[in-house]
């Protein structure tokens, strides 16, 4: 071989094995644009998936808002359209003005339960109206101590008594239609104080559990003769304060006699008092009883002697 080619040949080699070594590292790094096209793909598969992730989250909370809405207005129809069957039954017989005046207040009186319930923390339903019944909210749990149902109870005279003397002060001073304003007022008086009776679910039975019946007969008693004095001064006693009254003093007596009774020997008797006591509300103390009947007692002497003063006047109303 002429040693003059050998240098060519040499050079040849040298550019075949470049040749060589830039085919391989173009095999080597063929699957990168691949892999890069994977690794956007992957970054938008991971994008969408967080997008759809907070969407559902998203959609669970409108869910969610949107069920209480539904459940709000739920407990709305109730009141409402039971409140619309109350007043088209009434207004047939007393008209439409009446008729709607009445249930209104006797809405204020189901309220005032209502906000005293969530005061003491007792949830409650929605005010539902019966004709010739009157209305009530169902409360969804129990109160803890007699004095928390004393004053959920005590709420409904007290409120709707002064929504009642609020709607006769504004017929007397001549606000609106004053006639019918006033025998508006004089019936939800009479309904508030009805509602005193203490018997069945009334009112009037649930405050006087926080009553010790010794405090309860003194109380009883000051009723009496508030009511006594508003019927000499008025020359009109009224049945639904003195039936109140007589109740009352027979619920009390009932309760002394109950007091002072030996505890049951048998023992399926014992049983049974000791699940009514577990059942029943915690005692109220000896301040609250004495507190419960100060209010019992406020409260039904000013509903009497609004319903006397404002029955004098009803001579005088068309």
């Amino acid at each position: 071989m002429d040693d003059r080619n050998a240098p060519r040949a040499i050079d040849r080699l040298r550019a075949l094995e470049a040749a060589e070594k830039g085919r391989a590292a173009a095999d080597v790094d063929a699957p990168a644009p691949v892999k890069r096209r994977r690794g956007v793909i992957g970054t938008i598969c991971a994008a969408v998936a967080l997008v759809v992730l907070k969407l559902k989250g998203l959609l669970l909370v409108l869910l969610s808002k949107l069920g209480l809405v539904v459940l709000a207005l739920s407990k709305f129809f109730v009141t409402a359209w039971t409140m619309a069957l109350m007043v088209w039954i009434y207004a047939g017989m007393y008209g439409a003005a009446f008729a709607a005046g009445l249930v209104g207040l006797i809405l204020v009186h189901e309220l005032g339960h209502g906000v005293a319930a969530r005061v003491v923390g007792v949830p409650v339903g929605a005010p539902i109206f019966i004709p010739f019944f009157g209305a009530f909210i169902a409360m969804k749990g129990r109160p803890r101590t007699a004095w928390q149902e004393h004053v959920i109870a005590a709420a409904g005279p007290v409120t709707g008594g002064l929504a009642a003397g609020a709607c006769v002060a504004a017929g007397v001073a001549g606000v609106g239609p004053e006639h019918l304003l006033v025998v508006v007022g004089y019936v939800a008086l009479i309904v508030n104080l009805f509602n005193l009776t203490p018997f069945w679910q009334l009112d009037g039975a649930r405050m006087l559990k926080a009553v010790e019946w010794r405090a309860g007969l003194v109380g009883v008693g000051i009723v009496a003769v508030v009511v006594l004095a508003a019927a000499a001064a008025t020359h009109h006693a009224h049945p639904i304060a003195l039936i109140g009254i007589a109740v009352a003093i027979g619920q009390l007596l009932r309760r002394r006699h109950r007091d002072g009774d030996a505890a049951p020997t048998r023992a399926l008797d014992r049983l049974t008092a000791q699940a009514e006591a577990a059942a029943a509300p915690a005692a109220a103390t000896t301040r609250e009883s004495q507190l419960a009947i100060a209010i019992y007692a406020t409260v039904f002497s000013a509903l009497a002697v609004a319903v006397h003063v404002v029955h004098a006047m009803l001579p005088a109303v068309p």
